[in-house]
C-alpha cells in the first residue's frame, strides 16, 4: 500500500535541501543558482499539481475540511508568485539571496503544515482505500508532471481557480 503522506514528506526533504544549497550561495555562482532553482521549481510545479488534483479536492469534499485545503492552495499561489519574482531578480545580484528569505518563510511554514497538521491527520480523514488511491493518484500525476520538458504554475493555479468556481 502507498503512503501519500510519505511521498509529500520525501519531496520536501527534496526541497529543503536544494533550498539549503541554493541559500550557501555566493553571487558569482549563478550557473549553480538557476540550475537548481530550475530544478527545484520544475519539481514544485510537480509537487503542487498532484496535490491540487487529488489531496485537495478529497479534502475539500469533507465537512470542516474545505477550508484548510483553500489554504494550502493559497500557499501554493503565493510561493508561485515569490518563486516567479525570484527568477527575474537575475542569479547573480547581491540581493538574490535576501529575497530568498520571504519565500523560504512561507516554503517552509507550508511545509511544516503539512506535515504537522495534515498528515498525521489522514488517517482519521479517508479510509485505507481512499488514502491508497489518493496515493497512486498523486504518484502517477507527479511522474507524470515531472516528465515534462516545460514546466508551468499555471498548471496549479488554474487548475484551483477552476474548481473554485
Amino acid at each position: 500500500m502507498k503512503d501519500i503522506g510519505a511521498m509529500i514528506i520525501e519531496d520536501h526533504k527534496v526541497f529543503r535541501r536544494e533550498i539549503d544549497e541554493m541559500r550557501r550561495s555566493r553571487d558569482t555562482e549563478t550557473a549553480m543558482r538557476e540550475r537548481t532553482l530550475d530544478d527545484l521549481l520544475r519539481k514544485l510545479a510537480a509537487h503542487h499539481v498532484a496535490e491540487e488534483r487529488t489531496l485537495f479536492p478529497a479534502m475539500e469534499e469533507l465537512p470542516g475540511e474545505r477550508f484548510f485545503a483553500l489554504e494550502l492552495i493559497e500557499e501554493h499561489r503565493a510561493m508561485e508568485i515569490l518563486y516567479s519574482d525570484l527568477v527575474l531578480t537575475g542569479y547573480g545580484k547581491e540581493i538574490w539571496v535576501p529575497r530568498m528569505r520571504p519565500i523560504l518563510e512561507v516554503h517552509e511554514t507550508h511545509m511544516a503544515r503539512e506535515e504537522s497538521n495534515l498528515i498525521p491527520r489522514l488517517a482519521k480523514l479517508f479510509s485505507a482505500n481512499k488514502l491508497n488511491q489518493l496515493a497512486e493518484d498523486f504518484e502517477k500525476l507527479l511522474q507524470e508532471e515531472r516528465k515534462k520538458e516545460h514546466y508551468t504554475w499555471r498548471d496549479c493555479s488554474t487548475n484551483a481557480k477552476e474548481r473554485l468556481r
